[in-house]
């Protein structure tokens, strides 16, 4: 099933930088609780 982001993004590299930010963000939480 296809989503549509177009709603609350405006283009599909917005949705891309979103998705890595997100990544980014547990990996950090994820180091911080490993350390």
């Amino acid at each position: 099933m296809f989503i549509d982001y177009t709603v609350e993004y405006d283009s599909a590299d917005d949705v891309a930088d979103n998705l890595k930010n997100k990544l980014n963000e547990k990996l950090i939480l994820g180091y911080e609780v490993l350390s």
